[in-house]
C-alpha cells in the first residue's frame, strides 16, 4: 500500500522519514533504542517519555533511589562507544559500562528522574543520533548506571 493510498502524501509523520528521494517511500525510524546494559547484570531501565521530534521537547526518564534523589543524564554524539568504557568503584556501586562520549551532563531529580531537552525545528537535525545514559546517586554515596539508548531525531 502506498502512502498516497492512505491519503498521507505530503504529510509529515513523527517516526517516519522519507527515503532515497522517492516521493512516496517511507521507513519507520525508532527514536529510542536500548543499545547496552549499565551493569553486567543489567542496568536501571531508561526510556523516552516523549519522542525526539524536530521542534518538540524530547524527554527521558529513569527510576531514582528512594527517597527521590539526584541523578545525571549524560548525552553525547552517536554512535555509541564500543566497547563501552568501564567505570569502577568507588565512583559506581559496582562496575558499570559507559557508552556515551559525554558532551553534556544534565541534572535529573526525583524518582522517576525526568530530563527534557528542546529540539530545534531545524530540518538539518533530522536523522541526527546521540547516545544517552543516566546515573542515579544511591544512598551509599555511589552511582548506579542506567542502560544506554541511541536516540535518533525524527522529522
Amino acid at each position: 500500500m502506498a502512502v498516497t493510498d492512505l491519503g498521507l502524501e505530503g504529510v509529515a509523520l513523527p517516526g517516519l522519514a522519507r527515503t532515497g528521494g522517492v516521493l512516496n517511500a517511507w521507513e519507520l525510524v525508532a527514536g529510542c533504542v536500548t543499545i547496552g546494559p549499565g551493569h553486567a547484570g543489567g542496568g536501571i531501565p531508561i526510556s523516552c517519555a516523549t519522542p525526539p521530534v524536530l521542534g518538540g521537547a524530547w524527554c527521558v526518564s529513569f527510576p531514582g533511589p528512594s527517597p527521590p534523589g539526584l541523578g545525571w543524564l549524560l548525552l553525547g554524539p552517536g554512535p555509541a562507544r564500543y566497547p563501552a568504557a568501564i567505570l569502577r568503584p568507588p565512583l559506581v556501586c559496582s562496575p558499570a559500562f559507559l557508552y556515551p562520549v559525554a558532551a553534556a551532563m544534565l541534572p535529573a531529580y526525583g524518582s522517576p528522574a525526568t530530563v527534557c531537552v528542546p529540539i530545534p525545528a531545524d530540518p538539518a537535525l533530522a536523522g541526527a543520533e546521540f547516545v544517552a545514559q543516566g546515573f542515579s546517586l544511591q544512598s551509599a554515596g555511589c552511582l548506579r548506571a542506567t542502560d544506554a539508548i541511541l536516540v535518533t531525531v525524527v522529522p
